[in-house]
């Protein structure tokens, strides 16, 4: 997915600038400041005329993951709707300006994989449990995160065990 954007890096920097002084610092995100946050963004996006859609229900179809630099030079990346929604938050979430920000830099078989990651569930679930609304697919991730840590723990008792043995 390219950026078919017609405003530029210049101008999402105000408008993040904007959303930090509306929603202001917090030392750990809290469902309330999460939603502040999201709604100031989205007033900014509409403000510049780009489509917001519903966090809390199914994700839209322009969904992607946008990979980016901001001037302190991390590399940084998001899962957003827009190029503007990328830019906007990843410049609220480091207090940084954005140097360069495209979607998909990551190859069709790594975001695949990626989507299977046990850490994207994990973090996805995290999503809901703020927002109020889990994912469509959250039900078959909880019983993946259920499954993986049951494995881990027959394993650690085995180990346990076969160590006491040994002894």
């Amino acid at each position: 997915m390219e950026s078919t954007s017609t405003v530029d890096l210049a101008t999402l920097w105000p408008a993040a600038q904007r959303v930090i002084e509306k929603t202001g610092t917090v030392d750990r995100a809290t469902n309330a400041s999460v939603r502040r946050e999201w709604a100031a963004i989205d007033v900014e996006l509409t403000r510049l005329g780009i489509p917001t859609y519903d966090r809390h229900g199914p994700s839209g179809p322009g969904r992607a993951w946008w990979t980016a630099q901001n001037q302190d030079g991390r590399i940084i990346g998001i899962w957003v709707e827009s190029y503007e929604e990328a830019v906007i938050e990843l410049a609220v979430g480091f207090k940084s300006p954005i140097a360069w920000c495209a979607a998909a830099l990551l190859p069709d078989w790594v975001q695949g994989v990626a989507r299977w990651n046990p850490m994207t569930w994990a973090v996805e679930l995290g999503r809901g449990g703020l927002s109020g609304s889990y994912p469509a697919e959250g039900w078959w991730q909880l019983g993946g995160l259920l499954l993986l840590a049951a494995l881990a723990f027959t394993w650690a008792v085995r180990s346990i065990r076969a160590y006491q043995r040994s002894i």
